[in-house]
């Protein structure tokens, strides 16, 4: 059951993964969607992807995993150091170290959960255009998930819609307001 859910939960900023890594997709909806409301939840959330991405690469390059395989094992197998640029690297630590504090120590705040979802954004960037073949045009901007995940993000465009033909409507009836005053026939009060 909890597969189905993350096969299914839209994201704002990951959904380029969906056609290869559904579930990356969708922990990566979570963790947006759990920012503000749970920011140790959405941490949590981005170690989880931070550790499936490190297995993916370690399964795709056919990498000879240490003894222990745990999370920061595998990171710093020099087999996975050789194929991972530093850059990428230093954000799978940030992601699985933070991770950690918020699995382990309950610590975690929106701030962290907002810059880690970004970080998360360019490890899916990088492994979409290393390893699906993808472009980084296939990649939307990167959006900071707005309370709500997803659907708060797609409740706040329809209000600016709404905000904006009102104040379309509002400009043009100034300006009809405007060509009667200087006709001389005034405003009915």
């Amino acid at each position: 059951m909890q597969v189905d859910l993350y096969l299914t939960m839209k994201s704002l900023n990951f959904e380029f993964l969906r056609t290869k890594w559904p579930e990356l997709s969708g922990l990566g909806g979570f963790a947006e969607a759990y920012a503000h409301p749970d920011p140790v939840g959405s941490i949590s959330k981005l170690r989880v992807f931070c550790e499936q991405v490190v297995q993916w690469i370690h399964h795709q390059e056919r990498l000879p995993k240490p003894f222990r395989a745990n999370l920061n094992d595998l990171l710093h197998n020099q087999p996975f150091k050789d194929v991972i640029p530093d850059v990428v690297l230093s954000k799978l630590h940030a992601l699985r170290m933070e991770g950690n504090n918020a699995a382990h120590g309950n610590k975690g705040d929106t701030t962290t959960a907002l810059r880690l979802n970004r970080e998360a954004y360019n490890v899916a960037r990088w492994l979409h255009v290393n390893y699906a073949g993808g472009n980084v045009a296939d990649c939307p901007d990167y959006n900071d998930p707005p309370e709500g995940g997803v659907e708060g993000f797609k409740q706040r465009r329809e209000k600016r819609a709404i905000l904006e033909r009102v104040a379309a409507q509002e400009a043009q009836m100034q300006k009809l307001l405007a060509g009667k005053t200087q006709r001389g026939q005034g405003v009915p009060g």
